[in-house]
Parts: structure tokens; sequence; C-alpha cells
């Protein structure tokens, strides 16, 4: 049986109020009804605040002691664990913030584990007194003390004082990511929490919550890393639809400009290889950590693959869903395939089709999502290579091969050796099943996994316009690769390669590229539907 998921609603949290979000619940009444639904929607445990007639946190004992009365008259099946916070106003008595849970004795409480600036405008202060008292009272009454930790040092203050008796083993930790003044929310800072936790307080456990852009990354990473997650009454925005975030998911164009200026790096190369992501208003989004990397290093690679093993992709992709790997190869090939994201539950486990696994490929950055569209690509170099790590390790048949050997493929093209051209798509045919390989669209998908090693070199450009129409492909080298020769591809189906050379020249596509200074090769490629077999010819433009 797989390990369920404790979730934690978070109802009003400690500042929101109707106008900032209007189901924000309020009143007493409001918040014992949510509690019923959040419960009825598979939430095992419900964190409260109060508010007072103005809608301001209150340690108010009399707004516990009614959303509790009408809690239980109402719902008296529920059995939904009660936490209640101890810090729900600013500036509230050591005795007022205890004083509800002297009284009602709920099962867990919270305890804010140090002082810490609080919103850039206040104390959240926890004395050490306090947190002996604190402590000390919790253990009489047998309420679980949720260990709110904003920062590493709160941590180690837990395990002081489970080593002085004052918190009893084993803790229970809420790991409160991207507050403001507190840590950062993201998955590098999570895991280091945790880490610090098992060092500092073994066997115990953990729940997380991130504020604003961090939420859903911090909520999947827990997931995956076998933690429990607080939800909370705040808008959620997500690789799907960052909203007015979408700058702050990565570094934008203007950024990354000005960083390889600084750091003497090539944008061109930058830009292949770490940007891809784009949202509403903001075209061009660059994988963040990658570009810090490329820039501290001075060296352009992958670097997505030491924060995600290709293993962990192979999961998913390898899951037998129909259609699942034919459309992986149609991206790996520079195709974008359509998806439905709205039946992903969020859950990170239940898959219950193709589309469920693509959308959770766009949460962990493995695609990028056109919102507009409603379909999917590979955003850069650096993530396509991961999938061909992947695809090439699997048992993918003759596609896997083709792969591998696409760097040969394109060797031979340079080195005008049509025959070996036309086995290297030939091999990278067997898997296309999924296609109806009866016209040149089809041929172009082939071509694009036979020569996947050419986006190494090259920008390609599909129905590129020149002289009289527009080539099939275009592929016209990189300024860092000038020794490259430019190719022009012309596919036919069921006609002939010497047709295709013929078109080129007739249509004078090459002419697009008369400013291209290095060498020029003109490619045509037939698939015979009778014969089954591909035929190519390749010849030098001369200029």
């Amino acid at each position: 049986m797989a390990k369920k998921t404790i979730i934690t609603a978070a109802l009003t949290g400690a500042w929101p109020k109707k106008e900032n979000n209007p189901n924000v619940p309020m009143t007493p009444s409001e918040i014992a009804d949510d509690m019923y639904a959040c419960w009825k929607a598979g939430a095992a445990i419900a964190h409260i605040h109060m508010r007072d007639d103005e809608g301001n946190g209150t340690m108010d004992t009399a707004k516990f002691e009614e959303t509790m009365k009408l809690f239980r008259e109402r719902y008296p099946d529920c059995d939904i664990i009660v936490n209640m916070t101890t810090s729900g106003a600013i500036g509230a008595t050591d005795e007022l913030r205890v004083a509800h849970v002297k009284k009602l004795r709920p099962e867990m409480a919270s305890y804010d584990c140090g002082t810490m600036n609080w919103m850039h405008a206040s104390i959240f202060e926890n004395s050490p007194k306090f947190l002996e008292m604190c402590g000390k009272l919790f253990q009489e009454l047998e309420v679980k003390p949720e260990i709110e930790a904003f920062d590493p040092g709160m941590i180690a203050n837990a395990a002081y004082y489970l080593k002085k008796g004052i918190l009893k083993a084993p803790l229970h930790f809420q790991f409160c990511m991207g507050c403001a003044n507190g840590i950062p929310g993201s998955v590098k800072n999570l895991v280091f929490m945790k880490e610090t936790m098992d060092q500092l307080c073994p066997g115990s456990t953990w729940s997380t919550f991130g504020v604003g852009h961090a939420a859903m990354e911090n909520m999947y990473a827990a997931v995956a890393m076998g933690g429990h997650i607080r939800v909370g009454m705040f808008d959620e925005f997500s690789m799907l639809n960052p909203g007015p975030l979408g700058e702050y998911v990565g570094f934008t164009e203007g950024e990354v400009q000005a960083l390889c200026a600084k750091y003497q790096m090539d944008m061109e190369e930058i830009k292949n290889w770490y940007d891809g992501y784009s949202f509403k208003g903001v075209a061009s989004v660059y994988s963040p950590r990658s570009v810090v990397s490329s820039m501290r290093l001075g060296e352009i690679g992958n670097y997505w693959n030491q924060t995600e093993t290709f293993e962990a992709l192979q999961i998913y992709i390898d899951m037998n869903f129909e259609g699942l790997r034919d459309d992986i190869l149609s991206m790996i090939a520079g195709e974008t395939v359509p998806v439905n994201t709205r039946s992903f539950t969020n859950d990170m486990t239940t898959f219950r089709n193709e589309d469920d696994v693509l959308t959770l490929l766009v949460h962990l950055g493995y695609l990028t999502y056109d919102y507009e569209n409603r379909c999917v690509s590979i955003p850069n170099a650096e993530i396509r290579e991961e999938y061909v790590n992947t695809v090439s390790v699997a048992d993918w048949g003759e596609v896997s091969k083709a792969l591998k050997n696409s760097a040969d493929t394109l060797k031979a093209i340079w080195q005008m050796r049509p025959k070996q051209v036309a086995q290297g798509i030939k091999e990278a045919h067997f898997e296309t099943s999924h296609l109806q390989y009866n016209d040149e669209n089809a041929l172009s998908y082939t071509i694009s996994l036979a020569l996947y090693a050419a986006r190494n070199f090259y920008t390609m450009h599909r129905e590129l316009a020149g002289g009289k129409g527009f080539a099939d492909i275009v592929f016209i080298p990189r300024k860092k690769f000038p020794d490259k020769p430019a190719m022009v591809v012309e596919l036919k189906w069921n006609k002939s390669a010497e047709g295709a050379i013929s078109q080129i020249k007739n249509k004078e596509y090459c002419a697009s590229l008369e400013e291209y200074k290095g060498d020029l090769l003109m490619v045509g490629i037939n698939y015979n539907k009778k014969t089954r077999e591909h035929t190519c010819i390749i010849e030098e433009y001369k200029k």
C-alpha cells in the first residue's frame, strides 16, 4: 500500500480578508462549515485562526469556543484533527496565546520555535520563556505541538528543547517556506530543511507549505520526498498558468542578455540551451539554475541532470498509456502535442491517461505549455538531451538505435554519402506507426529523429520562405560552428529524390541563404511507398 500524504487545511491563514479572497472564512460559523468541507474533501487536519469583527487576527478565546461549539453541534461525525494557532495576533500576551488551548484542549496547536521579523513590518516574538511554558503545557494537556520552522535555526532550537525535555519525541515539523523574512521557498531549501531535521531531530515527521510562487513547487516536492503538505486559502500559480508571477519563474530575456554581457557568454548558445518556457506577457523564460551554473562555470552544458536524473523521467514516460511514447518521440523531433490538463489530480501518484503524465512533466519543467493553443513541447536543448538519454537506454527498439546513430547520419550528409543517410532515416522510420506515413509531414518527423544530432550545431527551420516557395527543412549553423555547411532539405513521398533536388534549384530555395558565407548542401529525400525504401541525393550548392 502506498504511503499516504496527510493534508492540513489552513482555513484562514494569518492575514487574508474577504477583499483578498471572497472565499476566506471569517466568522466562527464559516470556519466551522469549512472545517467539515475540507474534511469531506480529504483533509486530515484543520489549522485554524480566528478573526475579530473587523476581520483582523485575534486570539480571543471566546471566538475559538464559539467555532468549536458550532462545529461539534453541526458535524458530530467529523473526526478531523483540530490544530489551533497560538500566534494569531501580533502583540498578544503569552497567557492569551495559550488560553484557548487550556480551555479546549485541541489535538494539536502551533509551536513557533523562534523569533523573527514579520512581513517587514513587525516582530513575531517567541521568547525562550514562552517556548518553555508552551512546551510544558502541551505535554501536560497531551496536545501535539506543530513545530513551525521558518528557517533552519528554528529546527536547531527545537532540538535544544527536545534535549531539555520541553518537547517530547517524536516531533512534528511544519516547514514554512517563502514567508517574508523567512527561508525562501524552493525545492533546494526544502531539502536542506529536511536534512537539518533528520540530522538534529531524527525520527521526526514533517509537513510544508510554500507562499506565493513557491506553493506548488514545495507541495509537489514534499509529496515526492515522503512528507506531508499544508494547503491554504491562497491563489496557486503553476507552470500551466503562473499569472502575474510568470517573469519570476526563471530569468527573462533581458536578464540573461545582461548576464551574458557581464560573463562574456554566447547569448545565442545560452538561448538554445536554456530558453523555451513562455507565459502570458513573458515570451522567453530561461531555466534559472542552468543559467547561473553556466555563468558561474563559464561553460554551456547540461546542468538539469544534477537536479533531476533521467531515471526519474523514465518512470513517467515508460508508463504504458496509449500514444505516450509516440508523442514523446514527436516532441523530440520538434513537434508540439495537444494536451488536456484538467484531469490531473496533483497528487504525483494518480495517473489515468497520457494527459496526466504530460501535465506532470509540465509542472516538473520537462515540458513547456502553450496556454493559448493547449499543447506541450520540449523547451530547449538541455531538456531534449534528457529525453534522448532516457530513450537511448530504454527498450524502444530501433528508435533508440536511430537516436544513438543520428550523429553518424548527420556526418554522412557532411561527407556526401547518400546511401548511409538513407539507411539512418530508415532506422528512424521503424516506430513511427502512430503517424500515417503517407505524406511529407510524416517523413519530416522521421527526418527530425534521424538528424537529431543536428540540433547540436544548427538552428532548424521548417517551411522557411526562400526564392519562389517554402523549403521543407533548412539547417543554419549557429555562430559557434561556422565550419559546418548549411543544409536545405526537400522531402518527397512516393516521387523521387532527383525531383526533390530539382525543386530546390527551380524554386531557388537557396536564395534565402545567399548571405551565408559557408558551404551549402542541397539534400533531396524520397520515400517509395511500394518498395518502402528511402533514397537520398546530396549536392553542393554553387554560389
